[in-house]
């Protein structure tokens, strides 16, 4: 079961076009959160790994979070580097 829901990853891949980036330079690994592997309840984290800079970013997943918005505030922001 992945932490990342179907609209979570349309979402993402539309950040990265909107920015005009590929997905091809990003690697994502989910964790699940040790306290709720035995609930109903999926909550983890995210990384996000930019192979052009080398940056690593964790974001919290599950019900309620933000993830993809703060992926993008990052991006806008520049802390993944310069994208080409």
């Amino acid at each position: 079961m992945t932490l990342i829901d179907a609209t979570e990853k349309k979402d993402f891949l539309g950040v990265l076009k909107e920015y005009g980036c590929s997905s091809e330079h990003f690697d994502l690994t989910e964790s699940y959160a040790e306290s709720t592997q035995h609930t109903c309840e999926l909550v983890g984290f995210l990384w996000i790994f930019c192979k052009q800079s080398g940056v690593e970013i964790r974001y919290t997943t599950g019900h309620g979070s933000a993830w993809v918005v703060d992926f993008a505030t990052n991006l806008e922001l520049g802390k993944f580097g310069k994208m080409q």
